[in-house]
């Protein structure tokens, strides 16, 4: 399995499937060709998982910085965002980790470099030290508060949103953002209602060569995303119940995740 994307932490029902329709001209895409073979589908293995059993965050797993700390914005996302991101935010008991949002006036961070940053507010993030391409990926989180931006995600220069609550919304987005020079981020949500805060829920995206996933409590979202299409701007499905990749020429959707170009089929 090659190990590409990091999954992220931090506080900042249908039958049938759509699948995204993107804002871009797919004749401007990149073309590939495919051989014809069939698709290796295997039953999942868990190569990860923390319960956070014990009273303090596993340091071999997670770090509570964003990235290296010789970063900039390692304690901060971005220059704009109001909080730091510090570890005394993170806590773990009773088998849950907790990230901690709060207002604390004139706190202030150094970077490696020098700079110094001052916020008013704190707050906590964990990301992973182990990082897969391929796989289901879950979470169970629970928003118990209001007026925060929790979210779960995925990064490796592309950025995979799973889960995003912004502010008091009753509800969640789940987003694709690619780095390519094309206009085709795309932003869905999902209605939750009530249920969505002081309880948990579970929040997943499966990944394979070929499509990417949403689910919610095991349930998967609406909105399906496809790596390839063909000349007509039709979706290649291949799954393990349709495991017969044709051959021929395909377009390659800009905002599927992408590592590099040793990684097309």
């Amino acid at each position: 399995m090659k190990k590409t994307l990091l999954f992220i932490l931090t506080i900042s029902l249908l039958s049938s499937f759509l699948h995204a329709q993107v804002n871009c001209d797919y004749q401007d895409w990149d073309k590939v060709y495919l051989k014809g073979a069939t698709f290796n589908c295997t039953p999942y293995q868990t190569e990860f998982i923390d319960n956070f059993s014990g009273t303090e965050i596993n340091s071999n797993f997670w770090n509570t910085f964003y990235f290296d700390e010789n970063h900039e914005f390692s304690r901060i996302h971005t220059s704009d965002e109001e909080q730091i991101y510090l570890d005394e935010n993170v806590t773990v008991n009773n088998g849950t980790c907790k990230l901690k949002g709060m207002y604390a006036p004139n706190s202030t961070w150094i970077s490696p470099n020098g700079t110094l940053h001052q916020r008013d507010y704190t707050s906590g993030v964990i990301t992973s030290k182990q990082s897969f391409r391929y796989g289901r990926f879950d979470v169970r989180i629970k928003i118990s508060k209001v007026g925060w931006w929790p979210s779960f995600w995925l990064y490796h220069h592309d950025e995979v949103d799973i889960m995003e609550n912004f502010s008091n919304d009753e509800g969640f987005s789940y987003n694709l953002y690619s780095d390519d020079d094309y206009d085709c981020n795309t932003k869905e949500d999902f209605d939750a209602g009530e249920l969505l805060y002081n309880e948990f829920h579970t929040y997943s995206v499966d990944i394979t060569p070929f499509t990417l996933t949403y689910y919610f409590d095991g349930q998967a979202l609406p909105i399906k995303y496809y790596r390839y299409y063909d000349l007509n701007g039709n979706p290649l499905d291949i799954n393990c119940n349709n495991n017969q990749i044709p051959e021929g020429h395909y377009l390659i959707n800009p905002l599927f995740p992408e590592i590099g170009e040793e990684d097309l089929l």
